[in-house]
């Protein structure tokens, strides 16, 4: 994946992440728990579970975290499980 962008509050000051040259690993190992077809506007849901999801990439970041004002970047490492 190229890039995920983030933005974690709202307003023109928003605190925002974007995420660049991701590595997922993990992600194809999973089971597809339920599946419902057409219901209203939706084309399907589905339910997917995912024993294990690592994530590696960049990060920069930059906004207001409740009043102050925060910035930065550099290496983003997430396991969810």
């Amino acid at each position: 994946m190229d890039a995920l962008a983030l933005q974690l509050t709202d307003g023109p000051q928003g605190y925002k992440i974007t995420l660049k040259n991701l590595e997922v690993l993990g992600a194809s190992n999973f089971q597809v728990k339920s599946m419902k077809l057409s219901e209203g506007d939706e084309p399907f849901k589905a339910r997917i579970a995912m024993p294990k999801l690592n994530i590696e990439a960049k990060y920069t970041s930059s906004g207001v975290l409740l009043i102050i004002p925060a910035s930065g970047g550099g290496d983003f490492h997430a396991t969810f499980g």
